[in-house]
């Protein structure tokens, strides 16, 4: 019996000694925090760039914890970055990049502390670098405005579609808008001058969609957006 209340005493002692919390981090010490997200200086959007040799350059970011940071840029040949055409790293505020000529990208940036916190992304700018003796340039592809792409629970009988686009040379835009509910779209306005366009809509369907710019002489062919209804 004196073995046994020894024994219990024992295993009391040993819990009662240990730390009530086994972890190493002090929950009173704030979380690392992620940097913000640095704002684009240049290229600006829709530029012109007749060097092949670009310099892009950002605004220096605020750390929360006073943390060293890099900026992450990335380079798209499309407004929605499925198809990345270059990625760099660098601590510096500029880059040089050198790009093929006559043709359009798209950039954005994000900023990363030395704790692999990340910022959300910059705005997203589009430029095109100039080509060889070009008469024309072909528009950028169309950017959209809304329904944000991926959007779902939409309710309502019809739904306005919005976009924006632009043009090195000025040239007056229309637009092709190929809509649908499969990979299939179809064609359902031809040579719009407006850059919306409203559509009817079905409760419990997934919608696909994209706009085509012409100027008149060469064409963009848009991305595909989608939205959910409910």
């Amino acid at each position: 019996m004196r073995k046994l209340l020894i024994f219990i005493l024992s295993i009391f002692c040993l819990f009662s000694c240990s730390p009530e919390n086994s972890s190493n981090e002090d929950p009173n010490i704030p979380s690392n925090q992620a940097p913000t997200a640095p704002q684009l200086i240049y290229p600006d959007d829709n530029s012109l760039c007749i060097n092949q040799d670009i310099e892009f350059s950002w605004n220096e970011v605020n750390d929360p914890d006073g943390d060293k940071v890099k900026y992450i840029i990335e380079i798209s040949n499309n407004r929605s970055f499925s198809d990345i055409f270059k990625t760099e790293s660098t601590t510096s505020l500029s880059i040089n990049i050198i790009f093929p000529k006559g043709q359009a990208y798209y950039w954005r940036l994000y900023s990363m502390d030395n704790m692999d916190n990340k910022s959300t992304y910059s705005n997203a700018y589009a430029f095109y670098v100039e080509g060889e003796a070009a008469n024309n340039h072909i528009p950028f592809k169309a950017k959209l405005i809304a329904p944000g792409n991926n959007s779902n629970a939409i309710s309502g009988t019809t739904i306005l579609l919005n976009w924006e686009s632009s043009d090195i040379d000025d040239d007056t835009l229309t637009y092709d808008i190929y809509f649908g509910t499969d990979g299939n779209l179809n064609l359902i306005k031809k040579d719009l001058e407006q850059n919306n366009l409203e559509v009817d809509i079905e409760t419990n369907k997934k919608y696909y969609w994209i706009v085509n710019c012409s100027d008149g002489k060469s064409t963009s062919l848009g991305d595909r957006w989608t939205f959910s209804t409910k």
